[in-house]
């Protein structure tokens, strides 16, 4: 059932960004795409353009909600617009540690929610990055959730992942300093993630 749908011709072009280039039903389609196909090159360069347009449909309605609350009048906020934050830390993956320093930036649409943008990079005999698109969620004072889709470049062939995260900023002033716990899903594998953040709130 599922071949027949993948090979119908409006299916086509989604089933080949999903299915990969190995998967029997990619060659059937690989035209539909372009003359001079160029393998999972163009199946990684489709993926990101979906996942892209997801973030972008996904926070529509939160622009929507922030332009309602600042018809309300120049209030001031409970909660800075802006924030960024250093991630100093560690990530235990494969069975292996290493040091971990990432780097975020957050707007926050609400009160309760934001989105934003975050990378990471692995040290030691890792050596890698991480990137993530974030949704933070603010529900009680300054615990914060994540939910983040990503990408980990690699030289074989890049990972996509799945970010799971919660963290407590404790403000000094425009200033936070925040634990953080982070779990990653990818290809059926888990890392984590966790150090302390210090932040700034503009």
């Amino acid at each position: 059932m599922k071949r027949d749908v993948c090979l119908r011709p409006n299916w086509q072009i989604l089933c080949t960004i999903w299915l990969g280039e190995n998967d029997p039903r990619t060659p059937v389609i690989k035209s539909v795409i372009s003359p001079k196909y160029d393998g999972e090159a163009n199946i990684y360069r489709l993926r990101i353009l979906t996942l892209s347009a997801a973030v972008f449909v996904l926070t529509m309605p939160l622009q929507v909600l922030a332009a309602e609350e600042g018809h309300g009048g120049q209030k001031e906020l409970p909660y800075h617009r802006h924030h960024i934050g250093l991630l100093l830390g560690n990530t235990h993956e494969e069975h292996e540690d290493t040091f971990t320093v990432g780097l975020d930036y957050e707007y926050r649409f609400s009160q309760y929610l934001g989105i934003g943008v975050l990378g990471e990079y692995l040290g030691e005999d890792f050596r890698e990055g991480v990137f993530l698109v974030p949704l933070f969620i603010h529900p009680y004072k300054g615990l914060r959730f994540i939910a983040a889709p990503g990408i980990k470049p690699k030289k074989e062939d890049d990972k996509f992942l799945w970010r799971l995260g919660v963290g407590y900023r404790f403000p000094i002033g425009n200033w936070t300093i925040a634990p953080e716990f982070n779990v990653d899903f990818s290809e059926g594998e888990k890392g984590y993630v966790y150090g302390i953040s210090v932040g700034y709130g503009f």
